[in-house]
């Protein structure tokens, strides 16, 4: 043991110790004989830098819209993409819309801004839903954003139409008496500014230039113009087609028509002849149409949840309880398990109206896809214009669409309208 100690003492002795280095700098020193690395070259002159101009796209006839109704929507309808029948589907919107917030809905749709890139035809159709509408104001406001100089027979032709929908008679006769124009409008437009100014004269003559070229003016035109011109009273028999330039003539002229007859009459016609002073009262009434009832006050219709479920539903008639229950679970109420039970009970009413297959399924690939304003499209056609008159599925989801769309005070007006016009 000691002789091992001994020979580990002795190889102690005799290993060398290797010398420690030095620790290495972060930063290596530049040799002397190292090149400066090269200068780099000054950043070009702001000043030097040649300015170039290029002139932005002008935005499509399409595209133009009130930045006011897109606010009113809660911002770009379009951005995610439209349906591909948009024209088609604007097209079948309707021109009776009941319910006053179906109504400013469709209008702010109509007035807002289009898809960016679209055809003119898509402007022109937005013009004559608003005016079909008889909302002439939005469908002048919404021309006035063509851009100044456009020379397009069709949006002057709208614009005439506009002015006379509106009653602005003087401005828009200007205009017709300026074009020599032989197609319709203009011949028909200046026989009915002649009949304003009383000349019967002219409105003869107008009626026969259209005789002689074989496109004689329709009976109600040449009656309308003729009595306006002479002060006589026009009796009319039947029903005739949507033409704003009858407008100020339905206003103004001593008319007999039956109160039944006035029911049928498009929108814009019913609503110059409740401005009618020399129209019968029956008439007049007929033409303004039945009074819309109040908003309901009911709690769960205006969203909030009653104290006692099973006590409001107990005040609601069976028949409307489905209606009823589809519009408060529409506004996202939690409603009771206990209350759709009862409602299993309930048959469906054998009238009940099945929503459009198609629009429903646009409706549901407008929303996986996130189109907003494909989704209020479907909306709007979904319902058509009478809420009241819809499948509780239908207004349901409709409900539950406009919430999505962050339209939720427009969606508590919808239900809480539904509801009084279902007398809840």
């Amino acid at each position: 043991m000691a002789c091992l100690r001994l020979l580990a003492a002795a190889l102690l002795v005799a290993t060398p110790v290797a010398a420690q280095q030095a620790p290495r700098p972060l930063i290596q020193a530049p040799s002397p004989e190292a090149a400066p690395p090269p200068a780099l070259p000054p950043p070009p002159s702001q000043a030097d830098a040649p300015i170039t101009v290029e002139s932005l796209a002008a935005p499509t006839l399409a595209s133009l819209g009130l930045a006011n109704a897109e606010t009113e929507l809660g911002g770009q309808l379009w951005a995610e993409g439209t349906p591909p029948a948009l024209m088609l589907l604007l097209g079948r919107l309707p021109s009776n819309v009941a319910d006053p917030t179906l109504r400013a809905l469709q209008k702010a749709l109509l007035g807002a801004p289009g898809p960016a890139g679209s055809a003119r035809e898509l402007f022109l159709l937005r013009v004559d839903d608003l005016l079909a509408m008889a909302e002439p104001g939005a469908a002048a406001d919404l021309l006035a954003m063509a851009p100044e100089g456009t020379r397009d027979a069709e949006v002057e032709l709208r614009r005439l139409e506009a002015s006379f929908a509106l009653g602005r008679t003087d401005p828009g006769c200007a205009v017709a008496r300026a074009q020599e124009q032989p197609d319709r409008p203009w011949p028909q437009a200046r026989i009915v500014c002649a009949a304003l100014a009383g000349d019967a004269a002219a409105v003869q003559t107008g009626l026969d230039l259209l005789d002689a070229r074989g496109a004689p003016a329709d009976d109600v035109l040449a009656g309308l113009a003729q009595a306006a011109a002479t002060g006589a009273r026009f009796t009319l028999h039947e029903p005739f087609a949507d033409d704003p330039l009858l407008l100020p003539l339905l206003g103004r002229v001593p008319i007999d028509v039956d109160p039944k007859l006035v029911a049928e009459l498009p929108a814009p016609a019913r609503r110059a002849l409740a401005d009618n002073p020399d129209l019968a009262a029956a008439a007049r009434a007929a033409a303004a149409g039945p009074p819309r009832p109040g908003p309901s006050v009911r709690p769960e219709l205006n969203g909030r949840a009653p104290t006692d479920w099973t006590a409001a539903m107990d005040a609601i008639p069976a028949a409307q309880r489905p209606r009823w229950l589809a519009l408060a679970d529409g506004l996202g109420l939690d409603v009771p398990e206990s209350i759709w039970t009862e409602l299993y009970g309930v048959a469906a009413a054998p009238q009940e109206p099945a929503p459009d297959l198609l629009l429903w399924r646009g409706f549901e690939v407008a929303r996986a896809a996130g189109q907003r304003g494909a989704m209020l499209l479907y909306v709007l056609l979904l319902l058509d214009g009478r809420p009241e008159a819809a499948a509780p599925i239908t207004l349901r989801r409709s409900l539950d669409a406009l919430n999505e769309l962050g339209l939720d005070d427009a969606a508590r007006a919808l239900a809480a309208g539904t509801g009084g016009a279902l007398g809840l």
